[in-house]
């Protein structure tokens, strides 16, 4: 954490058009957060989230920055956190993700402006679907367990993994 990563064409899902080259993050602050407590730190109101008192968002601030690149992006949803067991995955929560910033509703992707940067706090969860056997009600929220982690930049063709302690 705090360490400049480049991305150097490195991507997570689809090579030809990720096209990271010129592109690296930064991760600045790591945190466990309610629903209510991310939106209310994004200045948007919690609007009916459920779960919105439940600590099972892991927020993540990080600068991107973008030097030379016309082309490429970064693909937000293919983002991902292991835990420190590397027994999950935590995915981006897009309800969360496009609550906060509504200009990429709909396009799950961060393309900056050649020779620009952003800094955005990207919400990570992980909802399970009940137990086996029983009726279905939804997804409902499982706790974020504190410890070391890894978010995970790029898988091909080098995995670039940023560790986190939360």
């Amino acid at each position: 954490m705090g360490e400049r990563v480049e991305l150097g064409g490195a991507f997570l899902f689809e090579r030809d058009t990720e096209d990271t080259d010129g592109y690296s993050v930064t991760v600045e602050r790591v945190e466990v957060l309610t629903p209510a407590q991310y939106l209310s730190s994004m200045g948007v109101g919690d609007g009916g989230v459920p779960w919105a008192d439940e600590p099972y968002v892991l927020a993540v601030t990080m600068e991107v920055e973008n030097e030379g690149n016309d082309a490429g992006y970064i693909d937000l949803v293919t983002l991902g956190v292991i835990d420190g067991g590397g027994d999950d995955m935590v995915q981006v929560d897009t309800d969360l993700l496009y609550r906060a910033y509504p200009q990429i509703d709909g396009s799950p992707v961060l393309k900056l402006v050649r020779d620009s940067e952003f800094t955005l706090t990207v919400p990570f969860s992980l909802k399970g679907q009940g137990p086996y056997f029983k009726e279905a009600t939804g997804a409902y929220p499982v706790p974020f367990e504190r410890g070391r982690c890894e978010l995970v930049l790029s898988n091909q063709p080098v995995q670039k993994l940023v560790d986190l302690d939360v």
